[in-house]
């Protein structure tokens, strides 16, 4: 190819299938050999879209509807049941469980070895006094 810096632009040219813009388009108009290059991409580019198409899209028998349907009427429809599965039901009993175990020993009374503290206003003194000796 005798323009090397307008090889890439020709095969993009040729991969977008919208054609030449600008300046390759008045390049391809004044160079014979640029557009001999632009025809034959365009040419490889049309054969392998159409090669894929025939390998990603085949023919479908006339036949396979009717045989879908046939193997649907065959099989049973399967049965639905609505009650829980018994790992459901155990598992809601175990959180619950867990639960009721977390609050007892978050709202425990406080040990019985320290003094209760009870608000009586300005008025309140300790029932047992403590001596200290010298």
């Amino acid at each position: 190819m005798p323009c090397e810096h307008y090889q890439d632009a020709i095969i993009e040219a040729a991969a977008s299938c919208t054609g030449p813009e600008g300046e390759l388009r008045a390049h391809l108009a004044a160079c014979a050999s640029c557009r001999t290059v632009f025809a034959q991409e365009q040419s490889l580019f049309s054969s392998m879209d159409d090669g894929l198409r025939s390998v990603a899209n085949p023919e479908v028998p006339t036949s396979l509807l009717p045989r879908v349907r046939a193997l649907l009427a065959d099989e049973p429809a399967p049965i639905r049941s609505w009650r829980f599965p018994s790992f459901v039901l155990a598992g809601a009993a175990v959180i619950v469980v867990i639960l009721l175990v977390a609050r007892t020993v978050w709202h425990r009374t406080p040990c019985r070895t320290q003094p209760r503290l009870r608000r009586y206003g300005s008025s309140w003194k300790p029932k047992i006094q403590v001596q200290r000796s010298l």
